[in-house]
C-alpha cells in the first residue's frame, strides 16, 4: 500500500508543481523560472536533510545514482518548461508523464516482477495517455507550435524516466530526502548562480507564488515517490505518471486551456487506470 500511496502522493505533489511552473516559464523564461525553482526547492528541502545525514556512508555506486537523478530530473524540467512556452500544458505534461513507463520498462529489463494488475491496466493507461497527447483542433487562447511542443515533450518524458529509475533506486539506498537533493544542486549550479551573476535572475512579481509553490511541490513529489518505491519502482512509477493527467485537468478549470473531448476521454481512461490499480493493491 506504501507504493500506492507513494505513487499518487508524487502524482498530486508533481501535477501541482507541472501548473505552477507553466505559469512562471511563461511569465519570467524557463531558465529563470528553473533556476529559482531549484532554490526555493533546495532551501525547503535543507531542514529535513539536515537531520538525514548522519550514519550515511556514500559508495561510487549511489554517488553515480544521485548523479543520475539529478540530472534526469533537472534536464527533463527544462525540457518540460521550453514546451510550456510552444503548446498546451497538457500536451506536454502528458508527454513527460510517460516518464512512469519509461521507467518501469528499465525496472522490468532489470529483474523486477511486475505486479499482475499492473500489466493488465498499463495498456489502459497508455492508451489514455495517447488520447491526451495527441494534437488537438480545440483552438485556444495562445498559438501553438506542434514540432517544438512535442519534441520537447518527448525529450522531458525520456530524461524524466531515466531519472525517476534513478531516484528509485537512491530510495532503495537512502533516507528520501537525499533524492531531492541532486537536482537542487545541479539547478543552482547551472542556472541560479550564472543567472544571478549576469543580472537575469530577476522575474516578475506575478511569478513569486508560482515559483514558491513550485519548488515547494516538486520536493514533495520526490519524497512522496522515493518513499514508495522502497519495495519496488515499477508500480510507484506508473501511478506517479498520472500527474500529466492531473495537471491537464487542473490548467482546463483553473486556466480555462481548453481540452477536446478525445483528450477528455483518455484523462477518464487513466483515471480509471490508476484507481484498478490503487483497489487491487489496497484488497490485496
Amino acid at each position: 500500500m506504501a507504493a500506492v500511496l507513494g505513487g499518487l502522493g508524487a502524482a498530486v505533489c508533481w501535477a501541482i508543481a507541472t501548473i505552477c511552473g507553466s505559469r512562471s516559464s511563461r511569465i519570467a523564461g524557463s531558465a529563470a523560472a528553473l533556476g529559482w525553482i531549484a532554490l526555493l526547492g533546495l532551501l525547503a528541502a535543507l531542514p529535513i536533510f539536515a537531520f538525514n545525514t548522519r550514519g550515511i556512508h556514500l559508495t561510487a555506486s549511489t554517488l553515480g545514482w544521485l548523479l543520475l537523478t539529478g540530472t534526469g530530473n533537472m534536464v527533463g524540467l527544462f525540457f518540460e518548461y521550453q514546451g510550456f512556452r510552444h503548446g498546451p500544458v497538457g500536451v506536454v505534461a502528458s508527454m513527460a508523464s510517460t516518464e512512469g513507463a519509461i521507467a518501469a520498462l528499465i525496472s522490468f529489463m532489470s529483474g523486477e516482477r511486475p505486479p499482475l494488475t499492473l500489466v493488465l491496466v498499463l495498456p489502459v493507461l497508455l492508451l489514455g495517455l495517447v488520447l491526451v497527447t495527441l494534437p488537438s483542433n480545440v483552438k485556444g487562447d495562445r498559438p501553438t507550435h506542434w514540432v517544438p511542443t512535442i519534441l520537447f515533450g518527448a525529450a522531458s518524458g525520456l530524461t524524466f524516466g531515466v531519472g525517476l529509475y534513478a531516484t528509485g533506486k537512491v530510495g532503495g539506498l537512502l533516507p528520501a530526502i537525499w533524492s531531492v537533493m541532486p537536482s537542487r544542486i545541479l539547478g543552482i549550479l547551472v542556472l541560479t548562480i550564472p543567472l544571478g551573476l549576469a543580472g537575469k535572475l530577476r522575474v516578475p512579481r506575478a511569478t513569486y507564488p508560482w515559483t514558491v509553490a513550485g519548488g515547494v511541490a516538486e520536493v514533495g513529489g520526490f519524497l512522496c515517490f522515493a518513499t514508495g518505491s522502497r519495495h519496488g519502482i515499477a508500480l510507484p512509477a506508473v501511478l506517479a505518471s498520472q500527474f500529466g493527467v492531473l495537471a491537464t485537468v487542473g490548467v482546463a478549470v483553473l486556466f480555462r486551456e481548453r481540452i477536446s473531448r478525445r483528450q477528455t476521454i483518455g484523462a477518464v481512461l487513466v483515471a480509471l487506470g490508476v484507481a484498478a490499480v490503487a483497489a487491487a493493491r489496497a484488497v490485496g
